[in-house]
C-alpha cells in the first residue's frame, strides 16, 4: 500500500518536471485586423534592442547592429500565428547566438510602402516587449501587431513651410496615389516685402534624408553676397531607396515629376523668379548624384536645368 502511494505521487511530480523542460527561444506574431483586414503576403520583422524602445525603430543601425529577425509569409491571416524562430533569416547572428540579457522586443509588418522597412507610412507594428531573453531556455514571446505607423506631421513655422503635390505622373505610374513633398525656408524679408520675388536653391538630400531637412536649413536663406532666396529641400525617398529624380522602369517617371508638377507649385505659391538663371541645385551624398546626374542630362540635351 505504501509503494503503491509513493508511485501514485511521483507520477504528478514527472509531469510537473517533464512541463518545466526549458524550450529555446521563439517569437508567436499575430496582426491585427485593425491594421489589415486581408491576408497579408511579405516580409515580417522582429527587432532587439538593449535600450527603452520609447518609439518604433526606424531599423536597425548600421553600425553596431542589434540583432534583428525576418521570415516571408504568403497569405498570413489576421490573428494566425506565425513562429519567428531558429529558421528565421537574421543579422547580426542567429536567433541561437544571441546573448543572454534584458532586451525590447518590436514586431513589424512591412507593406513596402517607402525606404524603411519599419517606419513608413502605414506598416503594421507592435509594441516593445521588454523582458530577460535567452536564446536557449526562454521559450514563446508573444508579439500583437495592432499600431499602425504613421509619420509625423511636418512642423511648419513662420519661415519654414512644406509643400505637398499629388502627382498624377506617379500615382499614374503606380496605381496608388503618389505625393511629391517638399519644405521651404523663406527668407526673412518674405512677410515684409509681398511683391518681391526670390531666387532659389534646390536640395535634394542623401540615402534616408527627406523634406524634413529644411528646418535645418533656415537659417542658410540669406547669400554670402547678400542675396536671400528661398531654400528648397526635397524628398527623394521611395519603396526602392533613393530614386535621385531620374525617369525610370523601376520608380516612374520621377524627373518629369518634378519639372512638371512640383517646382511649378513650390515658385507659385513662394514667389519664385520662375527662370533657369535663377535656379541653383545642390545635394549631399546620393544627392549629389543626382544632382550632377541632371547636371549632364541638361548638358547631353541642350536644355535648361530645372
Amino acid at each position: 500500500m505504501l509503494v503503491s502511494l509513493r508511485r501514485f505521487l511521483a507520477v504528478p511530480l514527472l509531469v510537473v518536471l517533464a512541463g518545466a523542460e526549458p524550450k529555446p527561444l521563439e517569437f508567436h506574431v499575430t496582426f491585427d485586423k485593425a491594421v489589415s483586414d486581408k491576408p497579408f503576403t511579405g516580409r515580417v520583422y522582429v527587432m532587439l534592442s538593449k535600450g527603452d524602445l520609447k518609439r518604433l525603430p526606424n531599423g536597425p543601425a548600421w553600425f553596431g547592429t542589434e540583432p534583428f529577425f525576418a521570415k516571408d509569409v504568403k497569405d498570413w491571416k489576421p490573428g494566425e500565428p506565425l513562429v519567428v524562430g531558429a529558421d528565421a533569416l537574421s543579422f547580426p547572428v542567429p536567433l541561437k547566438d544571441v546573448k543572454p540579457g534584458t532586451y525590447s522586443a518590436v514586431a513589424v509588418v512591412d507593406f513596402d510602402r517607402g525606404i524603411s522597412f519599419a517606419r513608413s507610412e502605414g506598416n503594421g507594428y507592435s509594441q516593445p516587449v521588454k523582458k530577460e531573453l535567452n536564446p536557449a531556455e526562454s521559450g514563446p514571446v508573444a508579439l500583437t501587431i495592432d499600431q499602425v505607423y504613421t509619420e509625423p506631421a511636418f512642423r511648419e513655422t513662420n519661415n519654414v513651410k512644406v509643400v505637398e503635390v499629388e502627382s498624377k505622373l506617379l500615382s499614374d505610374f503606380h496605381k496608388r496615389p503618389i505625393k511629391l513633398r517638399a519644405g521651404v525656408a523663406l527668407p526673412k524679408s518674405f512677410a515684409e516685402n509681398p511683391q518681391k520675388k526670390y531666387p532659389v536653391l534646390y536640395e535634394i538630400p542623401g540615402f534616408s534624408g527627406n523634406h524634413y531637412g529644411a528646418h535645418a536649413q533656415g537659417w542658410q536663406s540669406l547669400g554670402s553676397d547678400g542675396v536671400e532666396f528661398l531654400y528648397v529641400v526635397l524628398d527623394p525617398n521611395c519603396r526602392l531607396g533613393h530614386h535621385v529624380f531620374a525617369d525610370s522602369a523601376n520608380n516612374g517617371p520621377c524627373s518629369r515629376a518634378l519639372i512638371e508638377e512640383l517646382i511649378p507649385e513650390i515658385e507659385k505659391k513662394y514667389r519664385a523668379i520662375g527662370t533657369p538663371a535663377a535656379r541653383l541645385l545642390t545635394g549631399h551624398s546620393s544627392g549629389g548624384w543626382s544632382s550632377l546626374w541632371r547636371l549632364c542630362y541638361a548638358i547631353a540635351r541642350q536644355v535648361s536645368i530645372a
